[in-house]
């Protein structure tokens, strides 16, 4: 899997003396299989070096396979630095979004005679990599939700009046845990009553009450691949306006994974949605994009959004997750995730869409 990757990149460097250099841990993990917080990966047309230091170097070893060879690395930037004066590097492409000013002035002086690249061309490169999935990706991807699917099923046995927010995401995520996932994908949003009227609302004290909407935004971590869902469910008996505004938001969703497919741009499966809400009168009460891709990182390229003139391609994955959230009163968000296809958008989200009363 990552040889053909890494294989990819090496091909894409436009001279034999040029080298690619990455510290993004979520860009190694993608080419290496391998994720660490103190790594740098070096791709040249011949070689493909793994530097870490002690903590990590066995474990590397262990992950990574050929064609990529771990190194230990006592100090990281100067041991990269001397590897690629070593190799002959003349241009070295870093990543722009990734490298802080205080990295790239102590590469400069590490490498005083080789241009170091930073115009966002390696980004854009990985970015075009990463934004189509494989096989092997899209069925960990699959995994992963099915094991998010499964929490949101074992959590509604949990759900009750008088129980807590915090609690609500404690049993979420330490289910996900129990069952294989390697960690949670974010972290997990739990929200009840009023609470639901904020988007990316903190699980607190609040404990919920008969008649309250209760929002649950995670996500399964497996193998370094994200899954995200959203449910609202209601305990108790909802009220009629509850009733319609949940009803609005479902339909808002369905419209826009029917308007997937290979070709649309992000903004047209956002409008799918928003003119939905729009059109119900609620367009104010929805200020975040309808989605976003997922992979090695929870958001990631493409986003759909109406900023986005970004081409869908075929193999990508998405999120869809409108929402209508009523200052002080109550919200809701219905999300799903799955894979754009040359004929729509195939879902791997397995529970149920329409309305739970607990």
């Amino acid at each position: 899997m990552t040889a053909g990757r890494c294989a990819v990149l090496a091909r894409w460097l436009p001279e034999k003396t040029d080298a690619a250099l990455i510290f993004s841990e979520h860009n190694a993990l993608y080419y290496t299989g391998f994720i660490c917080d103190a790594a740098a990966l070096l791709i040249t047309r011949e070689d493909a070096v793994f530097m870490t230091d002690s903590r990590y170097i066995e474990a590397a070893q262990q992950r990574i396979g050929a064609p990529v060879v771990c190194r230990l690395a006592q100090r990281l930037l100067s041991d990269a630095a001397a590897w690629l004066r070593t190799a002959g590097i003349r241009r070295v492409f870093i990543e722009a979004e990734q490298t802080t000013l205080a990295r790239l002035n102590v590469l400069k002086g590490y490498l005083p005679d080789t241009e170091i690249v930073t115009d966002g061309a390696l980004d854009r490169q990985i970015e075009s990599q990463r934004i189509i999935k494989d096989e092997r990706e899209l069925a960990t991807l699959r995994q992963a939700q099915a094991l998010t699917d499964a929490a949101f099923t074992h959590v509604l046995g949990v759900l009750r009046p008088g129980v807590r927010e915090r609690d609500i995401a404690v049993e979420l995520d330490s289910y996900m845990r129990r069952h294989g996932a390697q960690d949670i994908s974010f972290r997990t949003i739990a929200a009840a009553g009023p609470q639901t009227s904020l988007p990316h609302a903190q699980p607190g004290d609040y404990a919920v009450q008969a008649g309250d909407f209760v929002t649950m935004d995670f996500g399964a971590l497996l193998d370094g691949y994200h899954a995200d869902m959203t449910r609202t469910v209601a305990v108790g008996t909802p009220q009629a306006e509850q009733r319609r505004i949940y009803d609005i938001v479902l339909q808002a969703q369905l419209a826009a994974i029917a308007a997937l497919h290979a070709g649309i741009t992000g903004a047209q499966a956002d409008e799918a949605a928003r003119s939905v809400i729009r059109q119900a009168g609620y367009g104010e009460y929805f200020g975040h994009s309808t989605g976003h891709g997922v992979g090695v990182e929870i958001h990631e390229k493409p986003t759909l959004s109406s900023l986005s003139s970004t081409v869908l391609p075929a193999g990508c994955m998405v999120t869809v997750e409108p929402g209508i959230y009523l200052p002080g009163r109550f919200g809701v968000r219905i999300e799903d995730m799955g894979v754009v296809t040359e004929q729509g958008f195939a879902d791997m989200t397995a529970s149920p869409k329409q309305l739970i009363c607990l």
